[in-house]
């Protein structure tokens, strides 16, 4: 997310906002995918063919499925098609184990494979925002007759405001967006710079003053329990108005350009349950996730298993794939399940509690502000215990836990 700050963002962007205000429409677009397409490849030379290549695969593979009849054959190049997209996805993620793997067959592997842009992409989270977009255009090639273009689908993938953490849009939606954009405007750019300037502000200020009292900080042998639980909530607000800021950066960055891209926060940690949470934190990958994951995990099981506990399985697995997504490690599996665990138990709740107290009774109970409160307790404390395995190693994240659950030794 770092990288989003550098100087180079910002001449990109102001690249982008001349050159769009002074050539014709289409030719503006020409402008956004030029300048894209430059970012990426300013910092090796060779990572864009990669991502252009495995791009245009997934482009011929998409309008295939589109010319052909539901059935096997289909089915398979879109499955092979997602395969591949994730197979280097993982790949790239994977860049330390593949260095190691190359050093270790001499005659100059790992510089060979240095110089294959694998290097470059590892070091870009936008490779796996880049999945997510991919595998939205190839499903929705399932559903749909019309055909992207060519440009409207680069410009969609590689669009440079958002090509780094998102926000991710939907490859239609986005087109329509690109139909109706005639360049940037005075209104635009005013409340672009000012949505901007508020994302500075949070990432610069705000994140930066929490940072140094998060528990990345904290020395957990010797820290007492005040100084965990204290480094825990500084943690969850600094990850709040780092990745927030960030997100204000990049609307304000894009508005101003003329294009508005989705909402990513809506006052998270102001909310009762953890189902409203995740509708209201990183809002277009929750959305993603419940589209592409969820929903069609959901539909297979429910043939063999009851809706809810197809529905609690979904989620469950759902939740466990979003923290692989974030990173290879046991920690992001853990905070996955976890997440996962607590949609589930909510999922529970919601079943049990009406069929208990009375459909009736139970909007009333909902509707009492102790009630409200307790529930914004329980979800900020649960999402707050989630960013520990974020925070932190494992085992140290292990250690924290049991230390503030009353377990004074916890592993060693």
């Amino acid at each position: 997310m770092s990288q989003l700050y550098a100087l180079e963002f910002f001449v990109f962007l102001v690249l982008a906002l001349v050159f769009a205000a002074v050539l014709g429409d289409r030719r503006r677009e020409v402008i956004l995918l030029a300048t894209a397409l430059f970012g990426i490849c300013a910092s090796n030379e060779y990572v864009i063919s990669g991502l252009l290549v495995v791009s245009l695969i997934a482009f011929v593979a998409g309008c295939w499925i589109q010319q052909r009849q539901p059935g096997v054959a289909r089915t398979a190049v879109l499955l092979v098609a997602l395969a591949s997209v994730w197979s280097l996805a993982v790949v790239s993620a994977r860049y330390d184990w593949l260095m190691d793997l190359g050093s270790g067959l001499g005659d100059g592997a790992g510089d060979r494979l240095l110089r294959s842009g694998i290097v470059a992409w590892a070091s870009r989270a936008g490779v796996s925002f880049l999945a997510l977009r991919l595998t939205s255009y190839l499903v929705d090639c399932l559903f749909r007759d019309e055909r992207l273009g060519l440009g409207d689908y680069l410009v969609y993938l590689f669009y440079f405001p958002a090509f780094l953490a998102g926000p991710v849009d939907r490859p239609w939606a986005f087109r329509d967006k690109l139909s109706a954009w005639h360049g940037p405007r005075l209104s635009g750019a005013i409340r672009g710079a000012d949505r901007l300037l508020t994302g500075l502000v949070k990432k610069f200020v705000l994140a930066d003053i929490l940072l140094p009292y998060t528990l990345a900080d904290v020395a957990v042998g010797h820290a007492s329990w005040t100084s965990l639980a204290l480094g825990a909530l500084a943690y969850s607000l600094y990850i709040y108005w780092e990745f927030s800021g960030y997100t204000d950066i990049v609307l304000g960055a894009s508005t101003a350009i003329g294009i508005e891209l989705p909402e990513n926060f809506n006052r998270p940690y102001l909310q009762t349950d953890l189902s409203a949470f995740w509708r209201c934190w990183h809002m277009s990958f929750s959305s993603w996730l419940q589209d592409y994951l969820f929903q069609p995990l959901s539909l297979g099981l429910s043939r063999s298993l009851s809706p809810l506990s197809a529905a609690v399985s979904a989620l469950i697995t759902t939740m466990a794939v979003c923290g692989l997504w974030h990173g290879y490690t046991m920690g992001f599996l853990v905070w996955g399940l976890h997440h996962g665990i607590g949609l589930a138990a909510h999922r529970l709740y919601q079943s049990i509690l009406p069929s208990r107290l009375g459909r009736r009774r139970y909007r009333t109970l909902r509707a009492q502000r102790p009630y409200q409160w307790a529930g914004w307790a329980v979800t900020f404390v649960w999402v707050t215990l989630g960013w520990i395995w974020f925070a932190m190693p494992l085992a140290d994240a292990w250690r924290v836990c049991c230390r503030l659950f009353g377990f004074e030794g916890g592993p060693q």
